[in-house]
């Protein structure tokens, strides 16, 4: 997999990853400052990611209207664990970059 190393066009994503970037592409940046810039990034999107009133509450939000509660437990676990998955999906693929 080629990661692309071009220097950040906007800040869009998080500020924090940005100026990390930015730091990066002009070495004024430590190794441990770029970690730990991209762990507030990552966490900021889990955080974001996990609050926001996407399709995943809209399909809750009815499934636990027509099925209750009960059975609508293995669904919010999948959605938690489809989350989860993808966030360490992400930080591995940034890892290899």
């Amino acid at each position: 997999m080629k990661c692309r190393t071009a220097a950040p066009t906007s800040s869009r994503a998080s500020p924090f990853l940005f100026l990390a970037q930015v730091a990066s592409a002009s070495g004024a940046m430590s190794d441990a400052a770029k970690t730990d810039a991209i762990l507030i990034a990552l966490v900021q999107f889990a955080f974001v990611s996990s609050i926001t009133p996407g399709p995943n509450i809209m399909m809750l939000l009815a499934s636990g209207a027509n099925f209750g509660f009960r059975r609508t437990v293995p669904h919010m676990l999948g959605i938690s664990v489809g989350h989860s998955f993808m966030v360490i999906l992400l930080g591995m693929i940034r890892a290899m970059c």
